[in-house]
């Protein structure tokens, strides 16, 4: 396997993308793999990109991100076609913000944004997990730990896709019926059952879901349980009247807050999944942030 990395730190998606001085390294480095597989008389095929971003493109309040998202993927798979003469499937996976807070901010676009784009090519992007649950350093860096931790998320990710050629799908919802006061959310669930976890993430209050409509006065959450496996029930206070209705989760935090398991925007829903891990973490899969519509 053949790495390379030509980020640049604290940089938006406008400095990254096709037609700047770091995607070109990234062509420039594809090229040179591409040369010394020849070199060695070995096949050479670029399999996956993988990024961690979104906080700069919160800061400067990009409200085209899931697009950029889009565009940043298909400009990858396409000129680095060109260099190998091959057209494949070039997957981008990618992790939720989850620093929100720390940046002086309640909310964020940016986590649903990165969750829209791969819900518009599930065959190309994949949210590999939020990040609330881990270990902050300064509220809105990992520690080193945390980036280990980290990478073999994206490791798990990666095998799920381009090893044993399977979609990979975090715990995010799949269905959202509501029926008066009553809200059921069916999600995706890798390693069934789900669990409402307030021993490794302190619980934010309604286990980090909140309910919002335009009437200015929306009914409260009166309890947030688990159905089955695979299913939250969420009982308002009463039956909505508001339009705009939506439901989220791990989205609002309080303002200033670091990042991390017990401050920040987060919720206690994750799975049971028993993947190893080549350092001993636990590798359940966290539900993602998410700010979804509800009839």
């Amino acid at each position: 396997m053949l790495a390379s990395a030509h980020g640049i730190g604290g940089t938006p998606y406008s400095g990254l993308k096709k037609g700047t001085g770091a995607y070109a390294n990234g062509m420039a480095q594809v090229t040179a793999g591409l040369t010394i597989a020849g070199m060695m008389g070995q096949s050479y095929a670029v399999r996956g990109l993988t990024i961690i971003h979104g906080e700069s493109d919160h800061i400067g309040g990009n409200l085209a991100y899931a697009d950029d998202l889009l565009a940043w993927q298909n400009d990858y798979e396409t000129d680095v076609g060109v260099i190998t003469g091959v057209a494949a499937p070039l997957p981008m996976f990618l992790c939720q913000m989850s620093s929100v807070t720390a940046f002086g901010g309640a909310s964020s676009r940016i986590p649903a944004a990165q969750l829209a784009a791969a819900k518009a090519r599930p065959d190309r992007i994949f949210v590999v997990g939020p990040k609330y649950f881990m270990p902050y350093t300064d509220g809105v860096h990992l520690t080193g730990d945390g980036e280990r931790w980290l990478g073999e998320y994206y490791a798990k990710a990666y095998r799920k896709v381009l090893i044993d050629g399977e979609r990979w799908v975090p715990v995010q919802p799949q269905t959202i019926v509501r029926e008066g006061a009553v809200i059921t959310i069916g999600f995706n669930v890798p390693a069934p059952p789900l669990v409402l976890d307030e021993v490794l993430v302190g619980n934010p209050g309604n286990f980090g879901f909140e309910y919002t409509d335009a009437s200015g006065m929306p009914p409260a959450i009166m309890e947030v349980v688990l159905v089955d496996d695979t299913t939250v029930r969420v009982t308002l206070a009463s039956e909505p009247v508001g339009g705009n209705r939506r439901i989220r989760y791990a989205h609002t935090g309080v303002v200033g807050q670091p990042a991390g398991p017990m401050t920040g925007t987060r919720g206690n829903l994750r799975d049971s999944d028993t993947a190893p891990s080549q350092h001993g973490y636990l590798m359940y899969n966290w539900a993602v942030h998410f700010d979804e519509p509800v009839e």
